[in-house]
């Protein structure tokens, strides 16, 4: 009898024992398999919004150039249209003040570059006239401009 008390009680031991083992494995399984279904939502989030990124339609976007004014910055103007028309750049609204207007309205009419750049010249060959400046430093090329003026 003492023998199959002992053999039971060998038993339950090793069973709870084991019981014991079986259930920190699981709490173990279990929060492992809590934070792979968190990465799981994560990385499915991750891949939702990079579909979003590259199937925005970049035609959405609008680009405006703002020319500022200040006489011979007008020239520089001319530049950035000759650099946003070799890199095919739409512009969708154009503001300027004072020569940045000029020009602005200008390009926006459908006056091209090289036009807008021989407007410029010959405003500023009208208003050095008008103040009757003195040609002697100008270029060779401007002094033949005064002339056909």
């Amino acid at each position: 009898m003492k023998k199959i008390f002992f053999l039971i009680y060998i038993f339950l031991n090793f069973s709870f024992a084991y019981s014991e083992n079986i259930e920190l494995k699981s709490r173990e399984d279990v929060e492992i398999e809590n934070i792979e279904s968190q990465i799981k939502v994560l990385e499915d989030k991750i891949q939702t919004i990079k579909k979003l990124k590259n199937n925005k339609n970049k035609d959405d976007l609008k680009v405006a150039l703002v020319l500022s004014g200040g006489g011979i910055k007008g020239y520089a103007h001319l530049g950035v249209l000759r650099v946003l028309e070799r890199e095919n750049i739409k512009i969708d609204y154009i503001t300027g003040t004072s020569i940045g207007a000029l020009v602005g309205t200008l390009y926006s009419i459908g006056y091209s570059i090289d036009d807008i750049e021989k407007v410029l010249d010959i405003i500023n060959v009208e208003n050095f006239l008008e103040t009757g400046s003195d040609t002697t430093n100008l270029p060779l090329d401007k002094k033949e401009k005064f002339k056909k003026i």
